[in-house]
């Protein structure tokens, strides 16, 4: 339990070190992230604070995301740009250009599978954790001292 407890702490130990290193590294970067959702796509933008500000609800600069996304599409100086199974990814001009942009399209589908497959993973691993031998394959509950009946559940134990 302890070496368990000890990797889950290095794991958030190591995540945390590369969050803050990419908030540092971010820090002097004169653009903005901001996430939308967008034709069945969570959208995620890296623009220029001056795109951040036209895609913030209730400011006076506002405009509409889709013609701000249609935009960005349609830029002729865009240095990458390409659409596969509903994913999106586009890179703009340079980014000391004010018109420089990124933008990752995700699909919805693809948020969904991922989760799925997580909580399968999580399910899996519970059952592999539960059915060990000498435990009850339906609680988990210690059964050396009573062999044939789990005192917990009433379940038979099963011979292995």
């Amino acid at each position: 339990m302890k070496r368990r407890l000890l990797n889950l702490l290095t794991v958030l130990s190591v995540l945390l070190c590369v969050v803050v290193a990419y908030l540092w590294a971010r820090s002097y970067a004169p653009q903005e992230f901001v996430c939308r959702i967008l034709d069945g796509k969570v959208l995620l933008l890296y623009v220029t604070p001056v795109h951040a500000r036209q895609l913030e609800p209730g400011r006076q600069e506002y405009t509409n995301v889709r013609w701000v996304v249609d935009r960005f599409r349609a830029e002729p100086r865009n240095r990458l740009a390409w659409r596969v199974l509903g994913f999106e990814f586009v890179v703009g001009p340079d980014f000391r250009d004010s018109h420089s942009h990124v933008l990752v399209g995700l699909p919805f589908w693809l948020i969904a599978l991922a989760a799925a497959g997580l909580l399968l993973a999580l399910a899996h691993a519970r059952r592999r954790y539960l059915v060990r031998p000498g435990l009850c394959a339906k609680c988990g509950y210690d059964l050396r001292g009573t062999p044939d009946r789990c005192p917990e559940c009433g379940e038979m134990a099963k011979s292995t």
